[in-house]
């Protein structure tokens, strides 16, 4: 199996998909994994989601050119990009929304009275809000990679239907 730079990106940033998956269906009050809850209990499990979700979008950027060279030719790996894309987009803007909520609250019941207690709360509060952040950036990126590949991969294989329609239709010789 031959990874390039961007498919491991792309591994390293889907890691966030079940947890926004997981947000999602809290908030619509579906489903839950309990992903979440955990991940909120515990401040270094996000840190390393940041973590994961800087090297997988710098992994990507790099390799991004040569990656859409290879996605224009499968609609999969287009479409998929997109929904994915939709999930990293949703989860980071209600997770980035839910943090600042959550600080908002924390700033209005404890009261910040030294630099100290300012750094505290950015410490408990910044590794959520980068990580929501840098997943949606994720999913920006990957929307408009995959709305650029898609036509391509629409038009390559309306190609090669059309090509296959020619030969099929031609007499035998």
């Amino acid at each position: 199996m031959n990874l390039r730079r961007a498919e491991i990106g792309i591994i390293l940033i889907a890691f966030n998909i079940p947890v926004f998956v997981d947000l999602i269906g809290i908030i619509t009050r579906k489903w839950t994994l309990f992903i979440v809850y955990f991940i909120w209990g515990n401040s270094t499990i996000a840190g390393a989601f940041s973590v994961l979700t800087i090297v997988g979008l710098a992994f990507y950027i790099i390799g991004r050119k040569n990656f859409l060279k290879r996605a224009k030719s499968s609609e999969f790996i287009s479409v998929l990009l997109v929904m994915s894309s939709l999930i990293l987009i949703a989860g980071g803007i209600l997770e980035g929304s839910g943090i600042i909520d959550s600080f908002i609250f924390y700033k209005a019941h404890i009261p910040l009275q030294t630099i100290g207690d300012f750094i505290h709360a950015i410490e408990l509060f910044l590794p959520y809000f980068a990580w929501s952040v840098l997943a949606f950036i994720s999913g920006i990126l990957w929307l408009v990679d995959g709305v650029i590949a898609l036509p391509k991969a629409m038009s390559a294989q309306e190609h090669n239907a059309s090509h296959v329609a020619l030969v099929s239709t031609q007499p035998a010789e």
